[in-house]
């Protein structure tokens, strides 16, 4: 059960845990399904630019002995009444998110939730779906899917999986086993766009994808297709 008491005392204190929450939340965005146009986005980006700016302001200024007068230490007190209860709200978001996972919390400086209060991520058992498109330029751009997925759904992904890995690579013989292309990448939202060199123009290019999720466990590969550079 997570403790009651993880809220550090200090003035300090509570300012370095929220740069190392934040900081951790800032640089896994996307992943934990946050982005600014979410509703857990929304919400967190208010915090940003309300309770914990206030609270890194006044914090600084309270800090340096310089400018700690009267006042300041006054309007420390404040902003320290209104961040420690939306930093608790923080930590309550993040516990109910089912895109962070244990390590999220602990990476955050949260106590990690009950045991048996977070259902893992499952691992994908259908292959992504996905459609090469050429475009000018020298690039060629992936829209990836759920199977089965509606015209307006080819950006969405199954329950738990944060993304795809797309492994790619030329060939001047077909290729059959995705294991056999050389490159890899990571995307967490559709569509990825290759921009490769004029020198590429007219190369075959081979792609396979599969779903990773959030937990970074991999699904099946999709068939080898095939596109030729524009």
């Amino acid at each position: 059960m997570p403790s009651r008491t993880w809220m550090p005392q200090s003035k300090r204190g509570k300012y370095d845990l929220l740069m190392t929450a934040t900081g951790h939340i800032d640089s896994n965005i996307v992943r934990l399904g946050m982005a600014e146009t979410t509703p857990f986005g929304i919400w967190y980006l208010k915090f940003l630019e309300g309770p914990a700016a206030r609270y890194k302001v006044r914090f600084l200024e309270w800090e340096n002995e310089a400018t700690r007068t009267q006042i300041i230490i006054e309007k420390m007190a404040e902003a320290e009444e209104e961040f420690v209860p939306a930093f608790r709200e923080l930590y309550h978001l993040m516990v109910a998110n089912p895109l962070a996972t244990d390590a999220d919390l602990t990476a955050c400086g949260f106590p990690k939730r009950r045991s048996g209060g977070n259902t893992p991520a499952p691992v994908a058992t259908e292959i992504p779906g996905f459609t090469i498109i050429p475009l000018t330029g020298n690039r060629i751009r992936i829209d990836f899917y759920p199977i089965g997925a509606g015209e307006k759904d080819h950006k969405g992904k199954p329950k738990g999986q944060h993304g795809v890995e797309i492994k790619w690579g030329f060939s001047d013989v077909p290729v059959l086993d995705p294991t056999e292309l050389d490159h890899s990448e990571i995307d967490t939202s559709s569509p990825y766009t290759f921009t490769f060199s004029a020198n590429d123009r007219g190369k075959t290019i081979y792609l396979a994808l599969r779903w990773e999720n959030t937990r970074g466990l991999k699904g099946p590969w999709s068939p080898v297709e095939s596109a030729v550079i524009p």
